[in-house]
């Protein structure tokens, strides 16, 4: 009924391993042209929505559509044992367990859970800029800013981005330089720290480009490729001062 297998385990690592930063249970919803997922963390500060065709496996079997639910942090224990070369094929058994085979050696079998019966909807926003910036350069940012402070800030502009964050004990702004195209209209933002780096966390094996939507005091968007045609969208809330 639902069987697909990846090339290699890096991009189901980056998948499942961004779901987890903010959820403890995932519904999947799969069909004959690819899968997809969407959930909001309990605080509703942060929305991953994830749209993965099939082109984005191996193989990938679905002749009708499924609904299945999982505990997610279990799926990601069982995911980082694999190695990066290892293939990983997933499957749902007629005795409602989830099926995952590692490389050629391993297979685990887990419990399926109850799927929720709606989905979240998206924010629907017209945003007044995009940056498209490697992911490295976001990293090293975010990771700068955590010396000081647990929020950031972005200001961004047609001359620049700029990542910035300050705390009780200092502050620090990075000028981000490696952006791939020219940036139009202008927004800031502020957003909590940790979510966004745990996010990015999961993408530690992957050498990308993020896109960045922003519109001032509004939800921003980060948008992830996963293997060259599958999209995670990543939105997070704005700060609110208390």
């Amino acid at each position: 009924m639902f069987k697909v297998k990846t090339k290699g385990s890096s991009d189901i690592k980056a998948i499942v391993g961004a779901i987890a930063t903010i959820a403890e249970e995932a519904t999947f919803i799969a069909d004959e042209n690819g899968m997809k997922f969407r959930t909001m963390d309990p605080s509703h500060i942060s929305l991953i929505d994830m749209q993965l065709p099939k082109e984005a496996f191996e193989s990938y079997e679905c002749p009708t559509e499924i609904k299945f639910g999982v505990r997610i942090a279990d799926l990601s224990k069982i995911i980082k044992r694999s190695k990066k070369d290892e293939d990983v094929t997933i499957s749902v058994t007629a005795q409602n367990m989830l099926l995952i085979n590692v490389g050629d050696s391993k297979e685990f079998e887990m419990r399926l859970i109850e799927a929720e019966s709606t989905e979240t909807p998206l924010p629907k926003i017209d945003y007044d800029t995009k940056a498209i910036i490697p992911l490295s350069s976001i990293r090293e940012a975010l990771t700068d800013i955590g010396i000081f402070s647990e929020y950031f800030s972005i200001d961004a502009t047609p001359e620049s981005v700029v990542f910035s964050g300050k705390g009780d004990s200092g502050k620090v702004t990075i000028s981000v330089d490696e952006i791939s195209e020219p940036i139009t209209g202008t927004a800031s933002v502020t957003h909590e720290l940790k979510d966004l780096v745990s996010v990015i966390g999961s993408f530690v094996e992957k050498d990308m480009d993020c896109t960045i939507e922003l519109s001032s005091n509004k939800p921003a968007k980060y948008i992830f490729k996963i293997a060259g045609v599958g999209i995670i969208n990543f939105f997070m809330a704005p700060r609110v001062e208390s």
